[in-house]
């Protein structure tokens, strides 16, 4: 866990944004296209290497268009603070700000949907070093509304965390009268968009026996958050990093667990 990890980015279009892809990529130079792949990434780790030239796939038959780049990225699981494990955080970028909130809740004309009929996915898999051996398990989540819909489904294989967030846009519009479930079904979706994923020393082969059980229940796991978000917005600020993300993780952790005013002194720092 302390050797650098392999970041396989593959980002995929199709239709109409296989087009725009195409038109966007051929105002490339390689030089431009490595700089504009390595920029992107370093922003969340600032550490991280480009491995190799971002490799093109056209399939014009079919009109689908994807990049593939990788990365090597040092520390990429840091260390918890108790020492029980790591933790990562994951951000799902392609599927932030595609929902323009509306000026006023309380409206006489619809709010457009431009997604629709788009869907998007985000697909993160995670292949940990032999010698862990993970309880199996699958846990998912759903956002359904009018709109939309929103599934977040997390597998736990013995060395692999396999994370998968699926939207769907279902309308065009959202009428002035279901403005109110909307926007709280709104809020969900944004709360599911980032997060961390956990890997524990009890469960590599041959570990002490744990004092406590290797599954923790949902108020340690949400304490394990809020005091993981300490390290992690301490080292953003010290490299001049945005903290935001972390913030926002913390505060909804410390909301979760009923303690409203911890929470609204990280929502102020982001705001």
């Amino acid at each position: 866990m302390d050797r650098p990890a392999e970041l396989v980015e593959r980002v995929e279009f199709a239709g109409a944004a296989a087009e725009d892809a195409r038109v966007y990529l051929a105002r490339m130079s390689k030089q431009e296209m490595r700089k504009a792949s390595e920029g992107a990434l370093v922003k969340r780790y600032p550490e991280a290497q480009l491995a190799d030239d971002p490799r093109i796939e056209d399939d014009r038959e079919r009109n689908r268009l994807s990049i593939e780049v990788r990365h090597t990225i040092p520390n990429l699981f840091a260390a918890t603070p108790n020492g029980d494990g790591w933790s990562m955080h994951y951000a799902a970028s392609n599927l932030a700000e595609l929902f323009a909130p509306p000026g006023n809740a309380r409206r006489g004309f619809p709010l457009a949907i431009p997604l629709f009929p788009e869907s998007r996915e985000y697909d993160l898999t995670v292949t940990l070093p032999a010698g862990f051996a993970m309880t199996p398990d699958r846990v998912s989540r759903t956002v359904d509304d009018q709109a939309f819909q929103l599934t977040r489904t997390l597998e736990i294989g013995k060395r692999s965390l396999h994370l998968n967030l699926a939207l769907a846009a279902r309308e065009d519009r959202v009428a002035p009268a279901r403005m109110q479930p909307y926007l709280k079904n709104m809020q969900q979706y944004n709360d599911m968009l980032s997060g961390t994923l956990h890997a524990f020393k009890a469960d590599l082969a041959g570990a002490a026996p744990a004092k406590a059980p290797p599954r923790q229940s949902d108020a340690a796991r949400l304490e394990q958050v809020v005091a993981n978000g300490a390290r992690v917005i301490a080292d953003a600020e010290a490299l001049g990093r945005d903290p935001s993300g972390a913030l926002c993780e913390r505060a909804l952790a410390a909301a979760w667990l009923g303690r409203g005013a911890e929470a609204q002194k990280d929502v102020a720092r982001i705001v």
